[in-house]
This record gives structure tokens, C-alpha cells and sequence, in this order.
């Protein structure tokens, strides 16, 4: 699958973000064409998040989508498995769990040989602590599963 740059992320971003419709569109289509994929993403309980972090997660997964989507606009998908999603899942848990460090520096093997690092990256800028911020929005146990679950649903779709 070709790259998805910074630009066309943030013009997902931003569409989603700005329009309502353009969302609802796109939590439909999502639902319409990988039901297994947003069941994990929209439908299952993520216990340990807080309402606020699961619309980021949510947020971000439509971000995601919609991006590869303007990418490949007649990109024939190919349903993703729950056993697909699992084994991606299970992986990355595996990676970030033996990484030492800080929460960024342990993302950074992620990004080694990675083909979408644009996405990748969208993830990792929208969960890093912010040293300025005097209030912390989210839990290092959020940002670890927000970015698991959306490393995730990166390897499955592209």
C-alpha cells in the first residue's frame, strides 16, 4: 500500500473534526466495510479509558481510516479477521512491553522499518505528554493501549 502523508492525514483530520456529516459518513462507511474492525474499535469496552480518552481513540481510528481511504479511494479491501486483529494486537503488546524507558522512547521501535511512519506518527503526537501541560489528560496506561489498539488498526489496514 502506497504512503499516506502528514498532508492527507490532516486533511482527514480536519474534515472529520469540522464537519458532522463527513463523520457520521465515515463511522458508517468504517462499520459498513470492516464490521470486525470497528467492533474491536467502537464496540468493545476499553474498561480503563476514561469517556474522553475512548472519543480520542474513536476520533483517531476515523482519522486513520479516512485517511487510507483518500489514499486509495478504489482500494478493494479485504475483510479483516478477528484473528488478524488479535494476532497484530498481541504483537505489539509484545514489542512495547519489552522496550524500557519512557512511554516515547519505547514507541521508537515502532517506527523502525515501518512503511506508514506519516500515521504512525499522528498517533504518537497526538498521545505524547505534553511538558508544558500543567494538567495531564491522559493515563500512560490510555496513551499504551490508545496507540496499541491504533498501531493495530494501522498494520491491519495498510
Amino acid at each position: 500500500m502506497e504512503f499516506v502523508s502528514e498532508d492527507i492525514i490532516e486533511q482527514s483530520s480536519t474534515k472529520l473534526e469540522a464537519d458532522e456529516l463527513a463523520y457520521a459518513n465515515a463511522v458508517e462507511d468504517f462499520k459498513t466495510i470492516q464490521p470486525i474492525v470497528f467492533t474491536y474499535l467502537f464496540a468493545e469496552g476499553f474498561e480503563l479509558l476514561t469517556a474522553e480518552e475512548e472519543a480520542l481513540l474513536r476520533f483517531m481510528a476515523l482519522v486513520i481510516w479516512d485517511a487510507v481511504n483518500e489514499q486509495h479511494p478504489t482500494h478493494q479491501w479485504r475483510i479483516i479477521t478477528e484473528e488478524q486483529i488479535g494476532k497484530a494486537e498481541e504483537q505489539n503488546w509484545e514489542i512495547f512491553n519489552a522496550q524500557k524507558g519512557s512511554f516515547r522512547k519505547k514507541l521508537d521501535i515502532f517506527f523502525e522499518d515501518t512503511p506508514q511512519e506519516d500515521l504512525l506518527a499522528f498517533v504518537e503526537d497526538a498521545l505524547a505528554e505534553d511538558e508544558e501541560e500543567e494538567e495531564v489528560l491522559l493515563t500512560l496506561e490510555a496513551r499504551a493501549t490508545i496507540f496499541i489498539s491504533l498501531k493495530t488498526l494501522i498494520d491491519c489496514l495498510t
